[in-house]
């Protein structure tokens, strides 16, 4: 029986000591478990700061995009229409040659005032019947050409007003064409931003995969040192428990005995000790 208690008792102490050590282990583990969680929760709270950052750098873009798309539209509207001022404007220039190239004048105030020299001449001199006869031919044929340069002076109007048409329509195809290249140009840099944010979420996965891993070898190493822990001293109390058990019926035992020979000392009048008083208090409790 004396062997046996022994035993149990060097099987607590040395329980005791792996309880100890468990418990010095199962703290590291804790700890670099708890690391690695941190590390893995700030990996995580980047590359979810970077997917908020890459949704709101989509949504510009794509306004973006939807702002060049109508740009381009109104851009080509005012291609089309410069081609068509464009193709006008060469009409009315060729109309304008034509008009010019037989015509001695090219200002019709000019040739209004001739014919009204010639006229003044038949009226004021006494002139030869031919020769009255060739002013008249002359103012005839300046007549005609007052005609002539009074519609090219039309379609000179009509040539600057085409002009101006042209000039402001071609202006603005270049200003709309400035527009769609700034704004395709801004729509670029969001797009070079997104994919930055892709790639430094790729390597933020590639450093997460390691630590991952290490986390859930170390998650289980500690659920194991755990278990393992807990059984121990699931064994150290059951022993202590033991032991308290076996001290209190040795100290009953014990008291008993002791208050067997008070009352013996009792009955033979013998004087108590203080020992002897305190063993008969402890029967009473």
């Amino acid at each position: 029986m004396d062997q046996a208690l022994e035993n149990l008792r060097e099987e607590f102490e040395q329980k005791k000591k792996e309880l100890e050590k468990l418990r010095s282990e199962l703290n590291s583990v804790s700890d670099k478990k708890e690391a690695l969680f941190a590390a893995l929760r700030s990996i995580n709270d980047s590359i979810s700061k970077h997917r908020e950052e890459i949704n709101k750098l989509k949504e510009a873009r794509d306004s973006i995009t939807h702002e060049v798309k109508e740009l381009k539209q109104k851009r080509d509207q005012f291609n089309s229409i410069m081609r068509e001022k464009s193709s006008f404007k060469k009409e009315i220039e060729a109309k304008k040659g034509k008009f010019s190239a037989d015509l001695p004048f090219s200002n019709p105030e000019r040739v209004k005032e001739k014919i009204e020299q010639l006229e003044k001449k038949i009226e004021t001199e006494v002139l030869p019947f031919n020769k009255e006869k060739e002013i008249y031919k002359q103012i005839k044929s300046l007549q005609e050409t007052y005609k002539k340069v009074s519609q090219l002076e039309a379609v000179g109007k009509e040539l600057n007003s085409a002009s101006a048409d042209f000039s402001q329509i071609k202006r603005l195809a270049q200003e709309s064409h400035q527009q769609v290249q700034e704004k395709a140009d801004f729509s670029q840099e969001k797009h070079k931003l997104i994919n930055g944010l892709y790639e430094e979420i790729r390597e933020l996965r590639k450093q997460e995969k390691p630590i991952a891993e290490d986390y859930l070898k170390t998650k289980i190493e500690y659920h194991k040192l755990k278990d393992s822990f807990k059984d121990i001293l699931r064994r150290v109390k059951e022993l202590s428990l033991l032991f308290k058990e076996r001290y209190e019926d040795n100290f009953k035992s014990q008291i008993s005995e002791k208050g067997r020979e008070v009352r013996e000392k009792l009955r033979k009048g013998k004087k108590l000790k203080t020992e002897d008083i305190l063993a008969l208090q402890a029967l009473d409790e």
